[in-house]
């Protein structure tokens, strides 16, 4: 699982759909695969819409897994409710918007809860995952950055490193 093999599960997905050009957003993990997708595949893209995500390397490996570690931990019991696991999860994960967002990844399916995410595939390659991801080409199509006014996702120090391989951006803050 590497952001090369994520790209080309898209294009798996778009070929089994039907789909030949799409408008493609992004967001975190889904916005690095989005734009590795767009380089290595420009003519299936016609914009490029990337929400609080640079192609750059983040430094917060440790928290990540600490998360996954505590949603590992539930084991998820099936006699207990979604807000019963919510509130066993609170118990490590104290941001409410964290805790709020790995919340949408609960499935409930064929009468027990599952996490959508492989926490084990996710853990493994990690290091993969947070690296600066290793863009060899660019893509000339409309995009556009998006960034939340209190994120630290889309710095200043990082616009240039954005426009290195995204020729016709904008950003938004």
């Amino acid at each position: 699982m590497c952001y090369q093999e994520m790209a080309e599960d898209v294009v798996s997905f778009l070929d089994d759909n039907g789909l030949q050009r799409i408008i493609f957003m992004g967001h975190s993990l889904g916005g690095k695969t989005a734009m590795q997708f767009a380089v290595q595949f420009p003519e299936r893209v016609s914009s490029l819409i990337m929400v609080d995500i640079a192609p750059v390397q983040y430094k917060h490996r440790q928290k990540i897994l600490e998360l996954i570690e505590a949603m590992q931990e539930l084991q998820l019991p099936t006699k207990m409710s979604r807000s019963e696991i919510e509130k066993k999860l609170a118990q490590k994960i104290h941001d409410t918007h964290i805790l709020s967002f790995l919340m949408t990844n609960l499935i409930f399916q064929k009468g027990e809860f599952k996490w959508l995410i492989g926490l084990e595939q996710i853990t493994f390659r990690m290091p993969d995952l947070l690296n600066t991801i290793e863009l060899e080409s660019l893509y000339s199509g409309p995009t556009l950055f998006i960034g939340g006014a209190n994120s630290d996702y889309i710095k200043p120090e990082y616009y240039s490193r954005i426009k290195k391989f995204f020729q016709r951006v904008m950003k938004r803050c």
